[in-house]
């Protein structure tokens, strides 16, 4: 009886650590920003939904201090997170916390306009000062997930998602994103290309949607809970 008890606790403990969950998800509907013009900082939007979600959020940074943000129909949903006036360093941002998980993994929708931008690279940070490329950046999207040049605006709408548009990105190599207090990801505009190979507007814009970060418990949490449910089940004996 003790053999079966261990080993129902041991296929718990596995089961659990194998099972990723939600640190914090913005759909930009329930808390959806208000329209802002000329502004270099976008509004903060806090996370909707995940274990982390007040005092964590999402928010834009532009150099130019005429940037519009505004909330366009997303990916198959009423509202997005829409800038113009980008420039090479101009990004998006969004903060979670990684305690007591690892293995991070992200998936967004992200569409640019015509004249807007095409090249983005995922940047982290753990203190939200000094950044570390991911060695992610949107070249890799365009040839996986989309092909050449299908970086572009046209296709969303507010009531059927394009897949096309949907990314998914598994961070679980870099070790440093694992139990941290608080995250930072920053998907930051490298060039000054379009999507068709151009150059950027003004009033060219790139909007993201449905972000959301992924972790799963560490082992050694999720080996305590299963003892914990051991002893459990051996008191109910």
């Amino acid at each position: 009886m003790k053999k079966s008890l261990l080993l129902l606790s041991t296929g718990a403990c596995l089961t659990l650590a194998s099972n990723a969950v939600v640190l914090s998800a913005w759909t930009f509907e329930t808390n959806t920003p208000a329209d802002l013009t000329d502004s270099a900082l976008g509004p903060a939007v806090t996370a909707e939904a995940g274990l982390f979600t007040t005092g964590y959020t999402a928010q834009g940074t532009h150099a130019s201090a005429v940037s519009d943000w505004s909330t366009p129909a997303g990916n198959g949903s009423a509202n997005s997170y829409s800038v113009n006036t980008w420039a090479v360093g101009d990004y998006m941002q969004y903060a979670t916390s990684s305690t007591g998980y690892t293995d991070i993994t992200i998936t967004f929708d992200h569409v640019s306009s015509g004249t807007g931008p095409r090249d983005f690279e995922i940047f982290y940070s753990t203190n939200g000062t000094v950044y570390t490329s991911t060695g992610i950046s949107y070249d890799t999207f365009q040839s996986s997930n989309v092909g050449t040049n299908a970086f572009s605006f046209g296709s969303w709408n507010s009531t059927t998602a394009i897949s096309n548009y949907s990314y998914s990105v598994d961070l679980s190599g870099l070790p440093a994103l694992d139990n941290q207090a608080t995250l930072f990801f920053r998907f930051l505009i490298t060039s000054t290309a379009t999507p068709s190979g151009g150059v950027l507007s003004a009033g060219g814009t790139s909007r993201m949607d449905n972000v959301v970060i992924n972790a799963v418990p560490e082992p050694t949490i999720a080996f305590l809970g299963s003892l914990g449910m051991f002893g459990l089940l051996r008191r109910r004996r």
